[in-house]
């Protein structure tokens, strides 16, 4: 049929195209690293048989292709088989057809900001200048709301908890919400998780922490119990990041310079942390907001921790790094 042969032709384009352009070792704001989607052909999913789902059509990638495109997998593509999806999307830009009432609705909002992305996808495969075709991949990103700076990269919705439709993972397995990924408990953060991932983070610091007790005069600490993060204490022994107190019992248990009408419970604060990168619950003023002003450097603190505690060569620039940073934040507080 006309329209699968359509498919088939474009779908080798993009694999070409993706095989030439993949970089494993480049940051993801920096690459283009993309699959074909195996029922539109367009370059929308990062890596096949993971469950991506495509922007355009909405196919989720269960590892179907072309051995059993005529079987119904079920799933989470339902009663569509693959070649249902392919000769959908060529008939009406959707794995759906219009009698599937709920699926082709939410499939068809922003109809014409994707016939756009359709246009400038089709254009890469006929740029053959590579200056103007970085130049149009960029053009692509930004349609899509991809990031194409490290500050575009950490400073998107995720990181605003007014704006999050969920909370997201680092790709790391040492997870932190700051960086977008696998949803992170369905976009919800229960104290099981929360408590989980804190109780992770604390023992990969403190084997970082032992590791480098006595060999760097200033990172000789230990992990907030809160944040999990081997944070520097700021004068009045509080973590820079969360405002957790290094003895609560000795202090306000909120860790703040303003009194706070919460009392925080250390599973609250690792909670929230989780949530909002603070111990802090939005309706504690003037605390919490005042804990949302520096998220870009703060996030880079935390990259720069997990780095640090990744393992380099490059220790010892990576330590002055994080002093450097300590003090930026210190500084906005």
């Amino acid at each position: 049929m006309q329209a699968i042969a359509e498919f088939q032709e474009r779908r080798r384009g993009f694999d070409r195209l993706c095989n030439q352009l993949w970089n494993p070792n480049g940051e993801p704001y920096e690459v283009f690293n993309r699959c074909a989607c195996p029922a539109c052909g367009y370059p929308t999913i990062e890596e096949r048989s993971r469950y991506d789902m495509c922007l355009l059509c909405k196919w989720e990638d269960d590892g179907q292709d072309d051995d059993s495109a005529d079987e119904v997998w079920g799933g989470p593509n339902g009663d569509y088989s693959l070649t249902d999806a392919r000769l959908n999307f060529s008939r009406f830009g959707s794995m759906y057809p219009p009698d599937d009432i709920c699926g082709s609705e939410w499939a068809n909002k922003d109809v014409e900001e994707k016939n756009k992305l359709r246009k400038l996808y089709d254009s890469l495969l006929i740029i053959s200048d590579s200056k103007k075709l970085a130049e149009q991949i960029l053009a692509v990103k930004r349609l899509e709301g991809s990031p194409t700076t490290l500050e575009e990269y950490l400073s998107r919705k995720p990181l605003r908890y007014d704006q999050r439709k969920g909370v997201f993972l680092d790709n790391w397995w040492l997870a932190h919400p700051v960086w977008e990924g696998t949803l992170y408990g369905y976009g919800r953060v229960t104290r099981e998780l929360a408590v989980g991932y804190s109780l992770q983070r604390i023992s990969r610091m403190e084997d970082l922490c032992e590791r480098l007790r006595g060999k760097s005069p200033g990172f000789d600490r230990r992990p907030c119990l809160a944040c999990g993060l081997p944070t520097a204490p700021t004068g009045d022994q509080r973590c820079l990041l969360c405002g957790w107190p290094e003895n609560p019992l000795d202090s306000d248990a909120s860790g703040s310079e303003e009194p706070s009408h919460l009392d925080y419970s250390l599973t609250e604060a690792q909670v929230n942390f989780e949530k909002y990168l603070t111990m802090y619950a939005p309706e504690d003023e003037p605390n919490f907001s005042r804990s949302q002003t520096n998220l870009l450097k703060k996030c880079l603190l935390i990259r720069a921790y997990l780095d640090l505690s990744a393992g380099s060569f490059q220790l010892e620039n990576q330590i002055h790094a994080i002093l450097d940073l300590e003090k930026q934040v210190l500084a906005e507080r």
